[in-house]
């Protein structure tokens, strides 16, 4: 991303100017006033909480001093990246205990302006996996053979047809008897205002080996309770014909790993941000060809410090919410193009570890050329 372009979002996002009577507090200030006063002084503290106005003596208290306010309340964390403009007033976009960022109107419009620089040539998004359909292989009804089964491409902007120009994209999937993914869930999220555009069930259409339970919560009885009572969508092509209801060509789809999404939704995509691609190429670079990739978990730990998929309760299992899933990937793409050094700095870290700097690097960098994403 230019720096201009940087600057033009950083500069809708910031905090809004401070009173510069709101820290006098901590400035230093004689005891009393009067020529000749020899009284204490108290020493002025140059780093300021800017949510608080608290001084302190150095930068990694005052930072120690701010997580503190993410971790105030066990069921109510506020992820601050993008600090609402005092006089703004939106309505708090929250799930299971974690608030996530409200765009005001003229962040909303930088973001919107800005977000297409972080999408994915088609070369690297072959590279990463995703299916490539040349344009001399769609026929005139928009649909492409691809291998023994017809893979349709999100359908061609309309004029006639406005569609959401970005939207974050799950699915949960379970194995079939051919050692494949079939599609049992779909969470739709629009990504500038938070929205929730579709989470639903989808019945599937093959007979099912392993519901994954352990990791999508669902299993046969839930699955057959939202058929009967009409809350679940009937098979992929339902959930596809969902997708393309609110999406065309020009859409913006976000996900992580949303190759494997797309997959099992029998659809192709072109503007796609994937947030395992923004991290591993920020630390490996695009050419690497290592296949190591950061879960979304991790990264919104490192990057957001957050924490996702936690049990609902004593003794409850941790199985993925995808709703949370949607909500956490579009922080982590808000933080990514908001706060470029963030990322950065982040990868700079994780370069030293991953090479290692130690006698296993050589052995761990081997061993993951080549491997499958985590």
């Amino acid at each position: 991303m230019s720096t201009t372009m940087i600057a033009t979002i950083s500069s809708s996002l910031a905090y809004p100017a401070q009173d510069p009577s709101a820290n006098s507090s901590h400035r230093g200030t004689d005891a009393a006033s009067g020529p000749g006063n020899r009284g204490p002084t108290v020493r002025e503290k140059k780093h300021v909480c800017d949510i608080c106005h608290k001084g302190f003596d150095n930068k990694y208290k005052q930072r120690d001093h701010r997580r503190a306010h993410t971790r105030a309340s066990a069921n109510a964390i506020t992820i601050a990246i993008h600090p609402k403009p005092a006089t703004a007033v939106a309505k708090t976009l929250s799930h299971r205990g974690l608030v996530y960022t409200t765009l005001s109107k003229d962040q909303k419009a930088a973001t919107r302006a800005q977000l297409p620089s972080l999408c994915h040539s088609e070369q690297r998004l072959k590279k990463e996996g995703y299916t490539i359909i040349a344009s001399d292989d769609i026929t005139a009804d928009g649909s492409a053979s691809a291998g023994a089964e017809t893979v349709l491409p999100t359908p061609r902007a309309a004029p006639s047809a406005v569609k959401i120009s970005a939207i974050v994209v799950d699915c949960e999937m379970a194995g079939t008897a051919e050692k494949d993914s079939e599609l049992v869930h779909l969470t739709l999220l629009e990504f500038f205002s938070g929205h929730v555009l579709l989470n639903k069930l989808v019945n599937p259409t093959r007979a099912i080996t392993d519901w994954r339970t352990s990791i999508t919560g669902i299993d046969a009885s839930t699955m057959q309770a939202a058929v009967d009572d009409d809350r679940a969508l009937q098979g992929w092509q339902a959930a596809r014909a969902e997708l393309w209801r609110l999406a065309d060509d020009n859409t913006i789809l976000i996900g992580q790993s949303l190759h494997n999404d797309l997959k099992v939704l029998h659809t192709t995509h072109y503007r796609v941000i994937d947030t395992a691609v923004l991290a591993a190429d920020a630390v490996l670079g695009q050419k690497s060809k290592i296949r190591k990739r950061w879960g979304l978990q991790e990264l919104c730990r490192q990057l957001l410090d957050i924490h996702i998929r936690q049990p609902a309760g004593p003794g409850e299992s941790v199985v993925h919410d995808a709703l949370e899933d949607t909500l956490a990937t579009r922080e982590l793409v808000l933080m990514c193009l908001s706060w470029p050094e963030n990322l950065a700095s982040w990868a700079k870290e994780e370069r030293k570890v991953f090479y290692g700097k130690n006698k296993g690097g050589k052995k761990q960098l081997s061993s993951l050329r080549g491997g499958g994403s985590s």
